[in-house]
C-alpha cells in the first residue's frame, strides 16, 4: 500500500477575542432565554440536566455563545452549543460543526460537545470514550469573527485499556 505524500496543513485565522465580555446578568439572561426559546429541541434532545452548568461566552460585540448542558456522566458532560444576538433578540441557532474531512467515507457533523468550553476565541470538545481516557474524540475550532474553523482533531476509536496519545486526523497552522 503507498501513502500519499503528506498536503500542507491549512491555515486557521487567528480566533477573534477583542469582545466586550458579558456580565454574570447578562450570561444568565442568554441561557435563560435559550433554555425557553429552544425548549423543544432540548426535549427532542433528551436533555436532562438542571442547568447548573450552563455557560454564555461573547462571540463578538453582537454575538454569543451558549453552551447548554444536556447530559452528565461520572467523568464528563455534553452540551449543545447556540449562537444568538447578545441582547437575547431573535431564535437561538444550533452550532453544528461539518468536519471539512470525511472519517470512513462519511461527513461527520459534531452538534454535541463534550466537556466544552469557549475561552479565547476558541470552543473545544474533549470526548472521552471511556474515564481512562484510552480512546474517545477531540477538538478545537477558532471562531474568526463569522464562523468556526476546525483547529485539530483527533480520534482513537479503539480503545486500548491504557491512556495514551490519539491520532491526529486535522491539524492546522496558524497564519
Amino acid at each position: 500500500m503507498r501513502v500519499p505524500p503528506q498536503q500542507p496543513a491549512p491555515e486557521v485565522p487567528h480566533a477573534t477575542t477583542r469582545t466586550s465580555s458579558l456580565t454574570e446578568l447578562q450570561r444568565q439572561q442568554l441561557v435563560h432565554t435559550v433554555r425557553e426559546r429552544a425548549a423543544d429541541e432540548l426535549r427532542r434532545e433528551e436533555c436532562e440536566t438542571d442547568g447548573t452548568y450552563d455557560t454564555a461566552d461573547s462571540l463578538s460585540d453582537g454575538e454569543a455563545l451558549v453552551l447548554i448542558e444536556c447530559w452528565r456522566g461520572a467523568y464528563q458532560s455534553s452540551s449543545l452549543a447556540f449562537r444568538l444576538p447578545r441582547d437575547g433578540s431573535g431564535a437561538p441557532q444550533r452550532v453544528r460543526l461539518t468536519l471539512p474531512f470525511r472519517i470512513d467515507g462519511e461527513d461527520r457533523v459534531v452538534d454535541t460537545f463534550t466537556a466544552a468550553a469557549y475561552e479565547k476565541g476558541q470552543l473545544s470538545h474533549y470526548a472521552k470514550g471511556r474515564g481512562l481516557a484510552d480512546c474517545g474524540e477531540s477538538a478545537t475550532w477558532v471562531f474568526d469573527g463569522q464562523d468556526f474553523r476546525l483547529r485539530d482533531y483527533y480520534l482513537l476509536r479503539a480503545c486500548q485499556g491504557r491512556p495514551g496519545e490519539w491520532p491526529a486526523l486535522w491539524r492546522s497552522r496558524d497564519d
